[in-house]
């Protein structure tokens, strides 16, 4: 979440998942913002941008601006810039090359026209979808998602802004803004061996009344505001990657109100926090790297928990260590283990600890065919009406693409979430699977169709069983 530096996902693109059937995964548009968050880059993520192989050519010059990586200058101007080969520069203005500067360096290679390029995208999808749930029975839903990026690059930066929602009728119930995310992110090449990035995003988001996360006998159901800025600095020195991070969040959440006319403030759920992390990476071979990764978040609540009646503020901290490995541009795979520790201020709350173990893949043995898999552990505070100070998370998730052609595509998921209260009775579970396919028609028109089922099991609830039958389409530019 916000304070394991998991941002909004992303970009102006369209959903396909189901809305609030419980799958763990936090949003009913994971395709809003797309690109504004990496899975292999902590928040404020940004991963830095990649960079050309060490052996690159320079291309000729073109309308638009290159960023070319030539052997390692002998030379620099009085500014401290690597002097291009065919560059003329009078031999007194010139200094030494200092030694630690051993790779190649990154030089601008502009026309003399040149001006920043600014791209500008969008999407419009309007969806149709049909629910059955073995706790609310059938309904209809019909969904408007709009959404735009604009990009515009400059020799060494690249600057990005996104921003998309969900627009939700379901039923009888008032048509709602289900869900709406901005992001802004600024990147710059400091040199050819690192990089700088910041950013801030904003996710709004609004469930429906009957969503199995919420209580029962909602009549309307809260809005929660998720807020995050943050910036990553990262270095790379042959063979050691050094990275830090930091970011500050806050969570706010509009009143719950129920059917009986109870209100609930839901202050308990407001929090604030700050949190820094730093990574460093040791190459054991062009194909593996070995790493430890830091991290502490700092959480302080607005109000005492309704269910403990104390403030769960405290300080979590994660260590892990792990190795790396990138086959091309076929195979990475991330394999790490550590421990998390929580401690909270109030004494009446026990610390808590927990084994934390992560594993992502990614094979891609051909253009038209790609697998993604992830297993990850947390540990953060508990909600408020849990009885529990801290939780342990499991996420596992899968995804399968296949392209067919040129104009089909079709794709399938599959995943589960496992959540352990730490020092209360409970715990839930949800798994989930699905398929779906998407036709170009043309250049800029799209028709999707998507099926997901959801097994969903909570505490002190009964267990939710719900089909999803979606098709949509799609105009973008």
């Amino acid at each position: 979440m916000l304070a394991a530096f998991a941002g909004a996902a992303a970009c102006a693109g369209l959903a396909h998942g189901g809305e609030g059937e419980g799958d763990g995964s936090g949003t009913n548009n994971p395709d809003l913002l797309r690109g504004s968050y990496k899975e292999d880059c902590g928040f404020p993520g940004r991963c830095a941008v990649p960079r050309p192989p060490l052996a690159a050519v320079a291309p000729p010059l073109g309308e638009k601006p290159v960023l070319v990586l030539v052997a390692p200058a002998d030379r620099l101007t009085p500014q401290g810039l690597p002097v291009h080969p065919d560059q003329t520069v009078p031999d007194g203005a010139l200094t030494a090359q200092p030694a630690f500067l051993d790779a190649p360096v990154m030089v601008a290679a502009p026309p003399p026209d040149w001006h920043p390029g600014v791209d500008l995208d969008w999407a419009v999808s309007l969806r149709g979808a049909f629910v059955n749930s073995s706790r609310t029975g059938e309904r209809y839903e019909a969904i408007l998602a709009p959404g735009f990026s604009l990009t515009a690059l400059g020799l060494r930066s690249e600057t990005r802004f996104v921003a998309g929602a969900e627009i939700a009728k379901q039923g009888d119930e008032l048509t709602r803004i289900s869900s709406f995310a901005t992001g802004l992110d600024y990147s710059y090449a400091l040199d050819a061996s690192t990089d700088l990035s910041a950013g801030a995003d904003i996710v709004v988001t609004q469930p429906a009344n009957d969503d199995p996360t919420l209580e029962g006998g909602v009549a309307t159901a809260p809005i929660t505001l998720d807020g995050t800025a943050g910036f990553a600095v990262e270095r790379q020195g042959g063979r050691l990657d050094m990275g830090l991070r930091g970011a500050v969040f806050r969570t706010e959440l509009t009143e719950t109100a129920y059917a009986d006319g109870a209100v609930n403030p839901n202050d308990d759920q407001q929090v604030t926090g700050l949190t820094a992390g730093g990574r460093v990476g040791y190459r054991l071979t062009p194909v593996l790297t070995a790493f430890v990764d830091g991290e502490a978040t700092r959480e302080a609540f607005d109000a005492p928990s309704r269910s403990l009646l104390v403030k769960q503020d405290g300080t979590t901290y994660l260590a892990k260590a792990g190795l790396t490995g990138e086959w091309g541009d076929v195979l990475l795979a991330e394999a790490a283990a550590g421990i998390g520790t929580r401690a909270f201020d109030d004494p009446a709350l026990s610390s808590a600890a927990a084994g934390l173990y992560d594993l992502s893949l990614t094979f891609q043995p051909t253009r038209t065919l790609k697998l993604k898999g992830s297993f990850g552990t947390s540990l953060v505070a508990a909600a408020p009406t849990t009885g529990a100070g801290a939780v342990v998370e499991y996420v596992a998730a899968s995804e399968l693409g296949y392209t067919v052609n040129s104009w089909v595509g079709l794709r399938a998921l599959a995943g589960a979430r496992w959540a352990s209260y730490l020092g209360a009775v409970g715990q839930d579970t949800a798994y989930y699977a699905g398929a779906g396919a998407d036709v170009k028609l043309s250049r800029n028109l799209s028709v999707s169709t998507d099926y997901r089922f959801t097994h969903t099991e909570q505490s002190e609830k009964p267990a939710e069983d719900a089909h999803r039958v979606e098709v949509g389409v799609t105009v973008s530019r």
